[in-house]
Parts: C-alpha cells; sequence; structure tokens
C-alpha cells in the first residue's frame, strides 16, 4: 500500500503542475508583453532624441548666421581689425 500512496502522489503533483501550466503560460505573455512595449518606447525615445540632436546643430548655425548679419548692419560703428592692427 505505501508503494499505491507514494505512486498516486506523485499524479497530484504532476496534475497540479498541468494545472499551472496555463497561468505560468499567461504570466510569460503579460512579462513578454510588457517587455515589448518599455523597448519600443526607448525606441521611440531614442529616435526623438537623435532627430534632435540633428536639429540642434542647424538652430545653431541658424542663430549664429542671425548675429553675423546683424554685425554687418552696424560695422561701420567700429574702426576694422586691419586698422587697429597698422595692416592699413
Amino acid at each position: 500500500m505505501a508503494k499505491s500512496s507514494i505512486g498516486s502522489n506523485s499524479r497530484n503533483q504532476s496534475q497540479n503542475t498541468d494545472d499551472l501550466v496555463p497561468e505560468i503560460d499567461v504570466l510569460l505573455n503579460y512579462e513578454i508583453n510588457g517587455l515589448n512595449k518599455q523597448l519600443e518606447a526607448e525606441l521611440g525615445v531614442s529616435t526623438a532624441f537623435m532627430s534632435c540632436k540633428k536639429e540642434l546643430p542647424l538652430d545653431s548655425l541658424k542663430a549664429l548666421r542671425t548675429i553675423a548679419d546683424n554685425l554687418k548692419d552696424d560695422e561701420w560703428l567700429y574702426p576694422s581689425v586691419n586698422k587697429l592692427l597698422g595692416l592699413q
């Protein structure tokens, strides 16, 4: 009788683990979906960052161009560098 009770115990444990398999699959799918969404979000942030990173130098160059154009407008107010250095 002892052998039969041991065998039935192992069968009960096997049935219990079989019952858990669908729950584990659901949990794994949930985790995988969560990780996929996290990766998608990180990719979106990375793409946006790279786009901004490319635009920053262009904005800086535009701002410098505006400053340079403004300097040309009031250039007559100051003596030239060549004149100050005695080259003219």
